[in-house]
This record gives structure tokens, C-alpha cells and sequence, in this order.
């Protein structure tokens, strides 16, 4: 509308009170997008946006708009609501992270156009946190030290108020985040404690209590969340830190159970009109033995081949079974779990945006994740339908329940696995697998995984080695082929093929990963796997011997300090050593000075 005191016609208040009708009719619109896409009426949900639009160009609209244009499959016109998102604020995140889960090449973030950012936005501390958020969201720490800092000092001259206050906060804690990316947990607790009185008081918890997992303190962490949720509606809701700390505390029932509170168990169960509330399942009740289940795989395929070793038991609690899979891995589950019907369903990550015309009968935003048209076909054959996570607080209620059933490894295509055997059983020395990340990337995630600079200590290991790493870059290949002898399986979709995986997986010596998706299909296949761990949070799978919970021949290991990869893979290097070559004698040792003084 211009200045106020410019509109013809119109006196300053009144210019004023148009203005306002107009803010809250935009505001309108919007909340009702948010609502009509909540109910996965997307074409609605867009109508709204544009609407808003209209009248004036917003963030939260563009937001919005790239959001259901993403739900849509409309990837065309999701970048280019993103790009003009960009255009109104060059460091909103959401704008960034849209583009990653489309595909496109983020441009280029520095301190310097961080900086060059804040001072076309007025150079307010309300602009540094946006700059500090952009940095983080880019891994580029050392920069979210000193923009907050700047923040910080500009933060202490303005006008003191609940704004000012909430920046302030947000600020600091933005430093703590960098801190603990950085590994710096005790400073990062410092900061922490230091802002945990006042307003914030809440807010500050969660923080803490992460880095006191991270110290080896989960039992503080955990009393701490505790104390924090007395007299809320829950004394115990669903977080996945609060997972993290039950399990590194040996809670692991207690653990799975938080499962059935999350949002998603919550809509299944009101999608499907279940007959119980999630918490009150019992999946080893008699009461299921002659009736049909639909069981709902979650996650990627690294969690489903990590949790198929409880189809077997699951499929003898029911009259028939349907669990719905992978794609990729459906011939896998059918040979190997023949008593059980699998039903192929693409699962979507926020991460990637992909088609989703398959979901057209949805009604509930919360399931577009792992529910399909075909799914809600399904269950209305079903007396049961819930997700296979709920499932785990009945059947792994402890640590011992992990190998009281034992269970054969996965079996491979025997046409594959002879394949794959001619082309890797040459020469005496051990084949080893190697993947050193995931495909997704983000902050978060990538403080699990590993480079391949990190992979340097194998040079001193006399082997063969495989590219078992999904998308690796060219650039990453020729960096490992500068210190190991690395062999590229040309014909095989490292990808999608997952019964080929499968398959060469089966013929190798060993293998090395994180937690991801190779490591996972080859602990599942009966593989001597090294899980590589860089996180307190996922030492808890480790048993006193040295092997994994869920994969009996996998070895979990960790550098000292756990953070520090490449002492990791000196670990790992250091136990390939002294393993036998030969494939039928071969072992991987359970313990190593290193990894015994991490924690």
C-alpha cells in the first residue's frame, strides 16, 4: 500500500485500519491453507495461498505454497515459489531446505553474504539470528559463533521488550547448537544452564539434557526431562531424545513404547478406527490369532532391513499378515518370509520430494509418509492396522529379547550371489565393503557419518575394497583410489538395486559403514559388519561382547573421543589386521583400547 500518509483519499488512520484489515485477512487465508493441507486437501489448501498472495507477498505464504506444491509433485513450480521465497529473505531456511529435498543446487552461503544479508535487513539482532540460522543450516560453524556474538552486542542496545528478550534467547542458542556440532558439549552445557532460568526456562531442557547424553550422563538427562514435563498433559511424551536416553540407560521397553504416543501412531489409529488406543496394543495378546493385520513399515530401508528380523514372530501372532515394504525390497521379504503377503509401498522423507499421486485418498497430512491409496484399500480388510514400530515394545522389550529368538540371516538370489561371487572371490586377500555415509545430508544427520578423509587409516589394510557407497561422487572415488585398491561394481544400481546389494553383500569378507543402509542390509545378510559409531546416542546397540543388538556378526566400534572418526577407522583397520583372510575362519575381535576408553 505504500507510505500511509501517501494514500490519496485517505486520512493516516484510515490508511492505517486498511492495512490492518488487509494483515488480517492475509493471516486468514493462510491459517486456513495450513488447515485444508493438514487434511491433504492440497488444491484447496493452494486456492488459499494464492489468495493470500494476492494481497501481499508474504514468507509464511511462500513457505506455504512451496510446501503443497512439493506435496503436489509439482517441482516445477515448487522451486520457483522457493526462489522467490529466497528473493524476499536470501536466509530463510525453509527456502534452502526445500530446494536440498527437490533436488536443486543450493547457491552459495558465506559469513560474507550472511552479513550482506543482515545489513539489507537493517542490521537488527532479529537479522543476526536469521544469518546465525542460514550458517548453521549450511554446517558453517565457526561463522554462528561470531554472527551471534554480533547479534548479541546489537541485541544489548535496542529496545528492551518481549521481541528483544526472545531474540536474545534464540541467539544463545543458536551458539549452544554450534557449540555441540562443534563437539564442544561442556561449553555448550554451560550455556545452557546459564539460560535456564526466567521465560525460557523450558526451552532450555532439551538442550541440556542432549549434552548430558553426549557426556555419558543419560540418567541426569533423562531425570531432568522428567522434573520438566511434571503437570503437563504427559508426563512422559514422545521425543526422540527421550528415546535416545531411555535406550542408552537400558530402558529399552520403556524406550519402544514412547512409539505408540508419536503423532503418526496416533492418526493410524484414528484413520483406521482402532479399536484400542496405541498404548494399550499387546501384540502378543491371544486375542489376535485369528485375525488379519496390517502392519505399516516406517523409515528407510536400513530401518526395515535392520527390524525384518521381527517378521518372524510377528507373523505368528496373527491368522494372516500384511506388511507393507519397500519397493525396492519386495522379492527380498517374499523369499525370505514367505508366510507373510508384503505390500509395495513408496515411502516419502521430507528430504525428497517425490511424486505422490498415490496418495489421492489421504486425509490425514500426518500419514502421507508410509500410508497409500493401496494401503487404505488394505485395511479395510484388516482387524488390526498399526505401524511395525509399535509393535517393538512387545516383541524386544530388553536386550536379552534381541537374541532369544533366533533368526536366519536374509538369504540373497542364489543366481546373484553366484554372480557376485566369481567377481569378488579372486586373489587371497578379504573383500571389504566400504560406506562411509548416507544419501541424505543434513546437520543433523551428518554427525553419524564419516568422509572419506576419515577413511585414511585403511591404507595400511592389505585388501580388496568395494565401493558399497550409494551415491559417491567422482571426486570421492578418486580420492579413495589414491590409498586403497577399490573395486567399482560398474553393473550394479547401488541405489536401487537392492537385491543385487543384497547379493554382493553376501560374498564379501566384511564390511565397513555407519548406520545406514549398507551396514544394515549387510548385518541382515549374516555379513562380519563394523558399524561405525560417532554418537553416544547409538552406542546403546552395542552388547558387552562387542556385537550389535539387532545383527549378531556385527561389530559396533568407536574412536576416542567417540566424535573422532579417523581414530574410529584406526580401530577398525587395527581389527581387519589380525582377522583371518579366509572366509570360512574369518571373525572380528570385541574389544579394542581405543574404543574401551571412549566412554
Amino acid at each position: 500500500m505504500g507510505r500511509l500518509n501517501e494514500v490519496p483519499g485517505l486520512s493516516r488512520a484510515e490508511a492505517k485500519a486498511l492495512v490492518k484489515i488487509a494483515a488480517n485477512a492475509k493471516m486468514t487465508l493462510i491459517a486456513e491453507a495450513k488447515e485444508l493441507a493438514a487434511a491433504w486437501r492440497l488444491g484447496d489448501a493452494l486456492a488459499k495461498v494464492n489468495a493470500s498472495l494476492s494481497i501481499a507477498p508474504s514468507q509464511a505464504a511462500y513457505r506455504l505454497r512451496a510446501t503443497i506444491l512439493a506435496q503436489m509433485g509439482d517441482k516445477v513450480r515448487a522451486v520457483e515459489a522457493n526462489r522467490e521465497l529466497l528473493a524476499l529473505n536470501p536466509l530463510d531456511i525453509a527456502g534452502y531446505r526445500q530446494l536440498r529435498a527437490l533436488g536443486e543446487e543450493l547457491p552459495p552461503v558465506s559469513m560474507e553474504i550472511a552479513l550482506e544479508a543482515v545489513n539489507c535487513m537493517g542490521g537488527t539482532s532479529t537479522a543476526y539470528l536469521r544469518a546465525a540460522e542460514c550458517l548453521y543450516f549450511f554446517g558453517i560453524f565457526d561463522a554462528v559463533l561470531q554472527v551471534c556474538e554480533m547479534g548479541l552486542a546489537v541485541a544489548e542496545a535496542e529496545k528492551e521488550g518481549e521481541r528483544r528478550a526472545k531474540t536474545l534467547y534464540n541467539l544463545l542458542l543458536h551458539k549452544g547448537y554450534a557449540l555441540e556440532a562443534m563437539h564442544r558439549h561442556e561449553q555448550a552445557l554451560s550455556l545452557y544452564q546459564a539460560m535456564s532460568s526466567g521465560t525460557f526456562e523450558e526451552r532450555s531442557v532439551v538442550p541440556i539434557a542432549r549434552c548430558l547424553l553426549e557426556l555419558g550422563q543419560p540418567e541426569k538427562g533423562e531425570a531432568i526431562l522428567r522434573r520438566a514435563y511434571v503437570g503437563g498433559p504427559d508426563p512422559q511424551p514422545f521425543s526422540p531424545l527421550t528415546m535416545d536416553l531411555l535406550q542408552a540407560k537400558g530402558d529399552i521397553r520403556e524406550a519402544y513404547a514412547l512409539y505408540r504416543k508419536r503423532p503418526i501412531s496416533l492418526a493410524l489409529a484414528k484413520t483406521f478406527k482402532a479399536e484400542k488406543h496405541p498404548l494399550d496394543l499387546y501384540i502378543l495378546s491371544e486375542e489376535y490369532r485369528n485375525k488379519k493385520a496390517l502392519i505399516l513399515a516406517e523409515g528407510g530401508p536400513a530401518d526395515e532391513l535392520r527390524m525384518c528380523s521381527v517378521y518372524g514372530e510377528l507373523a505368528s501372532c496373527f491368522d494372516h499378515l500384511t506388511i507393507t515394504c519397500e519397493p525396492r525390497l519386495q522379492s527380498i521379504m517374499e523369499r525370505n518370509f514367505p508366510d507373510i503377503t508384503f505390500l509395495p509401498t513408496a515411502r516419502h522423507r521430507r528430504e525428497i520430494v517425490k511424486d505422490m499421486s498415490d496418495r489421492s485418498t489421504l486425509t490425514d497430512a500426518r500419514l502421507f509418509q508410509l500410508v497409500s491409496d493401496q494401503v487404505i484399500i488394505a485395511a479395510k480388510d484388516a482387524n488390526l492396522v498399526c505401524s511395525l514400530l509399535d509393535t517393538l515394545a512387545d516383541l524386544r522389550p530388553d536386550r536379552e529379547a534381541f537374541r532369544r529368538t533366533k533368526r536366519a540371516p536374509l538369504k540373497p538370489d542364489p543366481a546373484l550371489k553366484k554372480h557376485w561371487k566369481a567377481r569378488t572371490k579372486v586373489g587371497g586377500r578379504p573383500s571389504v565393503g566400504l560406506s562411509w555415509r548416507s544419501m541424505l545430508q543434513s546437520v543433523a544427520r551428518d554427525r553419524h557419518y564419516l568422509t572419506v578423509n576419515d577413511l585414511a587409516p585403511l591404507a595400511d589394510v592389505d585388501a580388496d575394497f568395494w565401493l558399497f557407497q550409494p551415491g559417491a561422487t567422482q571426486e570421492e572415488i578418486e580420492h579413495l583410489r589414491s590409498f586403497l585398491t577399490l573395486h567399482i561394481p560398474e553393473d550394479l544400481d547401488l541405489v536401487n538395486d537392492m537385491e543385487g546389494q543384497l547379493a554382493l553383500a553376501a560374498n564379501l569378507d566384511y564390511v565397513i559403514s555407519p548406520f545406514a543402509t549398507a551396514g544394515e542390509l549387510a548385518g541382515a545378510v549374516g555379513t562380519p559388519t563394523f558399524l561405525v559409531s560417532t554418537s553416544i546416542s547409538t552406542t546403546w546397540r552395542r552388547n558387552p561382547d562387542g556385537s550389535d543388538i539387532w545383527h549378531a556378526k556385527t561389530q559396533i566400534v568407536w574412536g576416542n573421543p567417540i566424535h573422532d572418526r579417523v581414530s574410529a577407522m584406526q580401530v577398525v583397520a587395527d581389527q581387519l589386521k589380525v582377522t583371518p583372510a579366509s572366509r570360512g575362519k574369518k571373525r572380528i575381535p570385541t574389544s579394542h583400547p581405543a574404543q574401551e576408553a571412549a566412554i
